[in-house]
């Protein structure tokens, strides 16, 4: 009864293993974009550096902004937020006035993957509490 249970419980075990098909955090699993303004923390001006605030160029992830707001939703620890994303494999970037992370998918890692960058940009309050969130995901060209 033992070696059956095991060899059950060893199949099960395998067989959710093998049903991930790619890498891919599910913060960005099929996350798609607006396009515009690749990069959220401009760096590459003549101008100090600021947080790119205007709205309607600036390019998002609706499924990955939705994905944020709801497990971290304004008022949440920023903290939390920065652990979250380190657990599934980001790491934080530079990025004046604002909060970064950023994770780099090579092509190759998994069935159907594509090599993409996703950055997600975050702003906390004095008591380290989110007062908003953004990201974005960028796939290379074929």
């Amino acid at each position: 009864m033992i070696k059956a249970s095991f060899i059950l419980g060893a199949a099960l075990l395998t067989g959710a293993c093998s049903s991930q098909s790619t890498s891919i955090p599910p913060l960005l699993q099929d996350a798609t974009t607006t396009g515009g303004i690749i990069r959220l923390c401009e760096q590459d001006t003549a101008e100090p550096s600021s947080l790119v605030t205007n709205a309607s160029t600036v390019s998002f992830s609706p499924e990955i902004v939705e994905r944020l707001e709801r497990d971290f939703p304004r008022g949440s620890k920023s903290d939390d937020l920065k652990a979250a994303l380190f657990e599934m494999g980001f790491k934080m970037r530079p990025c004046p006035g604002a909060l970064a992370a950023r994770f780099d998918q090579a092509a190759g890692n998994g069935a159907n993957s594509k090599e993409f960058t996703s950055t997600i940009v975050w702003k906390a309050d004095s008591n380290g509490r989110l007062l908003w969130t953004t990201g974005d995901i960028v796939y290379a060209a074929p």
